[in-house]
């Protein structure tokens, strides 16, 4: 199971068209270990309809 996290998370708006969110998911490993996973998620806009949608997770914690 796997849960958003607040500590940390923000959202920043970079001029009008693109939009980032920050957020760490909280998750286990196979073996049962903590992990926590740092991502992002960049948005580009076109008015209030987002036109592109890239998520970014960095695995590095689980390795």
């Amino acid at each position: 199971m796997c849960a958003a996290v607040d500590a940390g998370d923000a959202t920043a708006a970079t001029g009008e068209d693109q939009l980032f969110c920050r957020f760490t998911i909280e998750t286990e490993s196979p073996a049962g270990k903590p992990l926590a996973l740092p991502c992002v998620t960049v948005m580009w806009l076109a008015g209030e309809r987002i036109v592109d949608y890239r998520v970014h997770l960095d695995l590095t914690p689980a390795l």
